[in-house]
């Protein structure tokens, strides 16, 4: 998360200062292989794992962090046991600002 915080908070300050122009559009993935392990707390709903929840933090974050806080519409894939295994968003901002 400290690289998130770091490029995110340089990014969200350039935007700010509107340094970079009229910030349109913020692309943010983070993708991460786990062999499918049912011990692991990234396949644990009780331990707080699954896409959104371990991994997928790091792309809204940087993507609010740039762009503010979004109106948001999300969407779940179901995995193993009982945890997200993708998730997607459709987030809206003011003029028509978008991350992807």
């Amino acid at each position: 998360m400290g690289a998130v915080r770091a490029l995110g908070g340089a990014a969200a300050r350039a935007a700010r200062r509107r340094t970079l122009g009229d910030v349109r559009e913020v692309i943010a993935d983070h993708g991460q292989w786990f062999p499918l392990d049912a011990s692991h707390r990234l396949f644990a709903p009780e331990l707080g794992g699954g896409a959104l929840l371990d991994l997928g933090v790091y792309p809204v974050s940087f993507a609010s962090m740039v762009l503010g806080r979004p109106r948001e519409s999300p969407r779940q894939r179901p995995g193993v046991h009982g945890v997200d295994a993708t998730t997607s968003m459709l987030m809206q901002y003011a003029g028509a600002r978008t991350p992807s």
